[in-house]
């Protein structure tokens, strides 16, 4: 081959390199910015995900987390991991993409409410720790449990201020955890987010 001709042959795989270049940003100017994004999130997931949790112990809590996913359309669902042995805080804990979960406790009747609790971090995507974040991620439990896993508003509303009440008169001798407002105060917060509930929940203890 002589010097021309294979310059010539650069040129035109050059020519071709660009045409096809060319191809792939008139056809990504051509679709909604929303697709190209979502291609973008899907294909870079795809790539990054790590695997997901296989304890069968774990699986019921990933598929909750699956379904919270699924219900408010969110581009990522959240791992289920074990926390390590002695973790300090009480059941579950959301942490940049994952919750994880003391492995002692998955059986325990207050745990799909502290699941719940953490899946409403994820789903309003809290950064940090304030009473008012706390508060936030109650309310969005509730909900959680409605949509995700068809349980009655009265019915969730009622069992977390059952756990909450619980940790109120724990609160005597434990005191208050911290970035959390008490108990009490949590209650009636909570309460005051479903206001059609009323005629019920106006005497509970702390709803006021």
């Amino acid at each position: 081959m002589t010097k021309s001709t294979l310059t010539d042959a650069l040129r035109e795989r050059e020519k071709i390199r660009a045409r096809r270049l060319d191809e792939v940003i008139r056809a990504l100017r051509a679709l909604p910015w929303g697709s190209v994004i979502a291609v973008l999130i899907v294909a870079g997931c795809a790539a990054l995900a790590p695997a997901r949790a296989t304890d069968p112990k774990l699986q019921p809590w990933q598929d909750l987390a699956d379904a919270t996913t699924k219900a408010y359309g969110k581009w990522y669902a959240p791992r289920v991991e074990y926390a390590l042995p002695n973790s300090p805080y009480e059941g579950a804990r959301w942490s940049l993409g994952t919750i994880y979960v003391r492995g002692e406790l998955l059986d325990q009747l207050n745990m799909p409410l502290l699941f719940a609790h953490e899946l409403g971090h994820y789903v309003l995507e809290h950064r940090s720790s304030s009473p008012q974040v706390e508060m936030e991620a109650n309310a969005q439990a509730v909900e959680i449990l409605v949509r995700a896993r068809r349980v009655d508003e009265l019915q969730a509303l009622t069992a977390f201020h059952g756990y909450l009440l619980s940790v109120h008169r724990s609160q005597a001798s434990r005191g208050v955890l911290p970035g959390h407002a008490s108990a009490c105060q949590e209650i009636a917060d909570l309460v005051r987010r479903y206001p059609k509930h009323e005629t019920v929940t106006r005497t509970w203890e702390c709803a006021k």
